[in-house]
């Protein structure tokens, strides 16, 4: 989770847990985000430019697993309890988030951005990136 299409304000792959330097994903994921998108001046509305503010955060976790013998398999129950205590886990703190501004071309294929984004909350261990970034996609948060 991370990224110029699903959480911008943070290196692809940023959000989650990780060993060492390295990202190794995560079982569950909350996002999400919120834009004004306005005309350009002097464009029109017609154009399928458009100016962009935002603001967008989320959590990637890893299923807790408190199994004290970690060899057996687990049965639905310790499985069910796993992802409640996650679940639960996503609501303790501020998720990350980060806010910023931007450049949005709407084309009927696909969706280009060119924003700046300035990360407002990082949690330990993830990778924000303050700057310019550049998305090319069919979907964003």
């Amino acid at each position: 989770l991370g990224g110029p299409t699903d959480v911008r304000g943070f290196r692809l792959a940023g959000l989650g847990p990780r060993d060492g330097g390295d990202a190794v994903g995560g079982d569950v994921y909350a996002a999400g985000g919120a834009s004004l998108l306005l005309p350009v001046p002097r464009v029109g509305k017609e154009t399928p430019l458009r100016i962009q503010a935002f603001i967008n955060g989320g959590r990637l976790l890893a299923l807790k697993d408190t199994r004290q013998n970690r060899e057996e398999s687990m049965d639905s129950d310790a499985v069910a309890d796993s992802v409640k205590r996650t679940i639960k886990e996503l609501a303790n703190g501020l998720p990350s988030c980060a806010a910023g501004v931007g450049l949005v071309y709407a084309h009927p294929v696909a969706r280009f951005e060119l924003n700046f984004s300035l990360p407002l909350v990082i949690r330990k261990g993830e990778e924000g990136r303050k700057g310019l970034s550049f998305g090319v996609g069919l979907s964003f948060l």
